[in-house]
Formats: C-alpha cells, sequence, structure tokens
C-alpha cells in the first residue's frame, strides 16, 4: 500500500540539519584534516628552534632531565615533555619541546573546529574560525617557542568540548573524564581554575539533569588528576639522593633551580612551590574584591585582548555573542562566563609580566563565537569574511617567519664558553642562566664547568673558598659589589637590544689586603699614643742640640 506524502505530517518529513549533513562525509573529514595540518604547517615554518631565555629556556631544559620548574612546578608539562623528548629523535631538544607546543595549539584549533560542528556550524564557517583562531597574533606567537600555557590551552579546549558532549548526552563517564583532564591540567599550570566559575554556572543551570553520582565522579576524577604533584616531591627527592645537581659540591644547599627547584622533597617547601608563594598569588586573588581597580583596569584587558585576537575577530565574536544569546541564551551566558573568568585575574595580578597569556583561552572562545556569526552570515558572505580575517592575521603575521634563522641564544652560549676556562664556577641569576643550563644539561656543550643560578650576594660567604680553588666568573647586568671581593670586566654580551641591557662577565677575585710597611709603621703616629712622644722635627734638633751642649 503507497502512502501519499501529502498524508505524511510536515514534522515527519523534516530532517534535522545535522542529519542532512551526515551523508557528506568527504568534506567533513577533509575540513577536519585542514583544521589540524594547515596551523600546524604554519606553526613549523615558523619555530623558533633555538635555545630560548626566561621561561622558554628553562622550560626546554627541565622536562628532558626531569627537574623542578619554576613556581608552581609544571609537573605535567615536565612529565608530558619528557615524555616527547625522548621519544622523538628528531632536531634539537630545544626544537622538540617547541614542536610539542606547536602540536597543542594545532589540536586545539581542531578542538574548535569540533565544538563548531556540534553547534551546528557548518564545515566551512568551522573550519574558518578554527583557523583564524590558530593564526590569531598571540596564538600564533606563542605556538612558535616553548611555553607551559599551550598544554593549558589544550586541556581548556577538551574541558569544554566534554562540557559540551555532556549537555547532550548527560552520560556519567563524560563527566568523569572532564573532571580527569581538568585535574591533570592544574599539574599544568593553574590558571585552568578561571573555567570554574563556567563549570559553576554550567551546574547550577543543569541542576536538574545532573546526578550526584555523577558529580561525585566529576569531582573524584578531578582529585585524581591533581595527584600529578606528586612528582615534585618524590623526584625532588631522588634527584638530591643521585647528587644531580653539580652546585652541591659547591656546598649550596639543595633548592636551586633547573634540578631542584626550592627542594620541594620537604612537605613545607612544596607547598610553597606550589602555591605560588614567591609572587604573592594568595594576595592577588585577595585583591579580586577591589571594584575600583578592576573597574578601571577593564579597559586596559579589553584593548591586550583586541589586540591579541585581531580586530576583526574580536568583532566577530560579538556578532557571534549577539546571535547565540539570542538563540540558546544560557548556553551563551555560560560561555561568555568561561570567556570572561580571567579578565579581573590580569587586571589585579600585577607581577604577571605576559598577561596575554592568560587571554588565550578567551581568544579560543571568542573565534568559537565567530563561527556562529560566520554561519549565520551564510556560506558566500561568511567565506569572504572568515577569509579577510586569516588574510590579515598572515600579514600581520608574517615576521614570525623569520623566527627559525634566530641564534640568539646560541650565541649567547658559545660567548660565555668562549670567555670563560674549562674548569669554571660561572654565577647567574635566573634570568640569564636558562640558555646556559640548556648547554650543560642537555647539550652537555660547557665541559667541568659549575653553573650556580642565582644572585651573588647570596653566595658572598662562598665565594673566597671557591675563587681559592676555580676560577669564578658573574654574569650579570648591573656593576657587581660585593665586600672583599673584586671584579674585573671580562666581556660585554651585546648579543641583542632587547635582551640585554648589556649583559657582561665578570672574573671574580678576592680582595688583596697589604700590611703597612715598617718605615711607615714608624713614621704613623700609633691611635691612642700619648701626646707627649708627638714631637715636631723642629723640637727633637733642639732637644739634641740643648743635650750635646749640656
Amino acid at each position: 500500500m503507497s502512502v501519499n506524502s501529502r498524508d505524511v505530517p510536515l514534522r515527519l518529513l523534516h530532517v534535522p540539519r545535522a542529519k542532512r549533513r551526515e551523508g557528506a562525509s568527504l568534506p567533513s573529514l577533509l575540513a577536519i584534516v585542514a583544521s589540524f595540518v594547515l596551523p600546524l604547517i604554519v606553526y613549523v615554518r615558523s619555530l623558533d628552534g633555538g635555545i630560548g631565555f626566561w621561561d622558554t629556556g628553562e622550560m626546554q631544559t627541565v622536562p628532558y632531565i626531569a627537574g623542578i620548574g619554576h613556581p608552581t612546578g609544571y609537573p605535567t608539562f615536565i612529565i608530558l615533555g619528557w615524555l616527547f623528548s625522548h621519544a622523538i629523535p628528531i632536531g634539537s631538544v630545544a626544537w622538540r619541546m617547541t614542536f610539542m607546543c606547536a602540536l597543542c595549539y594545532a589540536s586545539s584549533s581542531l578542538a574548535l573546529y569540533v565544538f563548531a560542528r556540534r553547534e551546528r556550524a557548518r564545515e566551512i564557517p568551522a573550519l574558518l574560525a578554527a583557523l583564524c583562531f590558530a593564526l590569531a597574533p598571540a596564538v600564533w606567537s606563542h605556538a612558535t617557542h616553548t611555553d607551559v600555557f599551550a598544554v593549558t590551552v589544550l586541556a581548556s579546549s577538551i574541558v569544554l568540548l566534554l562540557l559540551q558532549r555532556w549537555r547532550s548526552s548527560h552520560t556519567t563517564p563524560v563527566l568523569a573524564c572532564a573532571g580527569l583532564v581538568f585535574g591533570v591540567a592544574l599539574g599544568n599550570q593553574l590558571s585552568i581554575v578561571w573555567l570554574l566559575p563556567g563549570i559553576l554556572l554550567y551546574a547550577f543551570v543543569q541542576r536538574r539533569s545532573l546526578r550526584i553520582s555523577a558529580l561525585a565522579a566529576s569531582v573524584g576524577s578531578a582529585i585524581l588528576g591533581a595527584f600529578v604533584y606528586a612528582y615534585l616531591p618524590l623526584r625532588s627527592a631522588a634527584n638530591f639522593a643521585a647528587r644531580r645537581d653539580p652546585t652541591l659540591a659547591l656546598g649550596i644547599p639543595p633548592g636551586r633551580p633547573i634540578w631542584d627547584y626550592a627542594h620541594p622533597a620537604k612537605i613545607q617547601n612544596a607547598l610553597w612551590l606550589v602555591s605560588g608563594a614567591q609572587v604573592h598569588a594568595a594576595s592577588s586573588l585577595q585583591n579580586l574584591l577591589d571594584f575600583k581597580n578592576l573597574a578601571s583596569g577593564l579597559p586596559r584587558v579589553a584593548a591586550l585582548f583586541w589586540h591579541g585576537s585581531s580586530p576583526l575577530l574580536a568583532l566577530l565574536a560579538l556578532v557571534g555573542v549577539a546571535i547565540l544569546l539570542a538563540r540558546k541564551w544560557r548556553w551563551g551566558i555560560i560561555l561568555l562566563a568561561f570567556a570572561l573568568a580571567a579578565w579581573p585575574f590580569i587586571v589585579l595580578f600585577p607581577q604577571e609580566t605576559e598577561p596575554m597569556r592568560y587571554l588565550l583561552v578567551p581568544i579560543w572562545l571568542a573565534a568559537a563565537f565567530g563561527a556562529t556569526a560566520l554561519d549565520a552570515a551564510g556560506p558566500y558572505v561568511g567565506g569572504v569574511v572568515g577569509a579577510l580575517v586569516l588574510a590579515l592575521e598572515l600579514i600581520a603575521g608574517r615576521s614570525l617567519f623569520g623566527l627559525p634563522a634566530d641564534h640568539l641564544g646560541q650565541t649567547y652560549v658559545a660567548t660565555v664558553v668562549a670567555a670563560t676556562p674549562p674548569n669554571a664556577i660561572i654565577v647567574a641569576p635566573w634570568v640569564l642562566a636558562t640558555p646556559l643550563a640548556y648547554a650543560a644539561y642537555v647539550d652537555h656543550s660547557t665541559g667541568e664547568r659549575i653553573l650556580d643560578i642565582g644572585f651573588l650576594p647570596d653566595d658572598a660567604k662562598r665565594i673566597p673558598a671557591w675563587v681559592r680553588a676555580r676560577p669564578v666568573y658573574v654574569v650579570q647586568y648591573a656593576t657587581p659589589s660585593v665586600p672583599g671581593l673584586s671584579f674585573h670586566l671580562i666581556h660585554r654580551l651585546n648579543v641583542d637590544p632587547d635582551l640585554a641591557r648589556d649583559a657582561k662577565i665578570w672574573r671574580v677575585s678576592a680582595m688583596r689586603t697589604t700590611a703597612p710597611s715598617s718605615s711607615a709603621a714608624r713614621r704613623s703616629p700609633r691611635r691612642g699614643a700619648h701626646p707627649r712622644r708627638m714631637v715636631s722635627p723642629f723640637r727633637r734638633r733642639c732637644v739634641r742640640t740643648h743635650r750635646a751642649a749640656g
């Protein structure tokens, strides 16, 4: 018996847009591959695989040797970096660590494409939004060097994907996986806590669908993932027991950077390291209640976001927010909470030298909003606008293609090695020591030199004994001054005007104190001598003449 289509209700003939697209598997597959491969090609082409300074040089060294990073320790990044740098025998260790970060950002671009597709965006708008994120100025520049925030951005995108998945499935394993990723990401960088306001708001909105068992599974998984911090005391104790830090042979107590920062084998030291007490993180959190400074600083953060995400992408994000709030206002507010939670922290945490890193996850969400705007504009208008954003981002970031030719770190290390003897002790502050640490512990190109990462006054009492045994050199910006020690300028490290403030190498020697000669001692009156003995030469001649005449 045939059925006339006019007798069937229209609602039964309607096929949802997501189901209509399930047949287009090849375009979807190509778009998925392109959202990962195209950013990765750009990143590899502009990868800075040289030895870095500051955090970059430290995180190129510490994971390879399984050391301890600066606060908050970064055990997740160190473990992942150790596995990756030892499993991939391609290029230098510095290049491998930077390539790992590029892979994280490319994977975040892929996650953004999947996120946009689940928000019912077409393939082309979702792909364009993913590429706009990957080539945004702040994202592209961070993807070309070693940075712990690469893992944080990837983990945040995975958590958001899993929460989006739970929104439709309401299954406990999905929520448990989200909690596990969140906990492991806490071991990488504590900035992922700025997802918590959005998570709490999401849980409140979905409270009727959120079962106690699912909530307990997610919290328990997060706690389990955070146990990655056990790496810090265990590895610190192992490094100290094996005497891996060469500075221990100089009489320096454990706790120097690279091998055993703060010596977290002791519980109180581990708490100090993880809590970020060195940068007064707790006081900065208390400043979040300072609403006056918060209101005055938000425009600065908005301008920073405007430039970091590219102006056109920021405008697309605003349009996408408006569209999403009109369609699904609850979900739109939740995503806004995820995007804006870190802004007050950036305003009220003046110790942060690179606040743009905390805006990388908001830029990811801005691109997700942009996908909604591009999809609503239609295939032609949306495609043209998305292509224009990409073209402007490529033009703005074209200077990054010159990074592979940057050998600043290698030049710096070669200069210091050439200016010091093979058995020297080199004292350098942390900002100038990380490339030397890489050369000493990864490349093993510094010979028998011992690198002491610290400030000169802290070692002033030990240096005289060092000078008697080995030549001692200091690398720092300002002219050193320590009582009892003399410093002789050996070399100026004019390797880069941006590095530098003209760092210098100084030879250290003990100051010699010469005793006065016997003739000088006879001529100089003793302190506290009786006044009658301090007579003039004319008086002495008169006395001698008088005695001779008498």
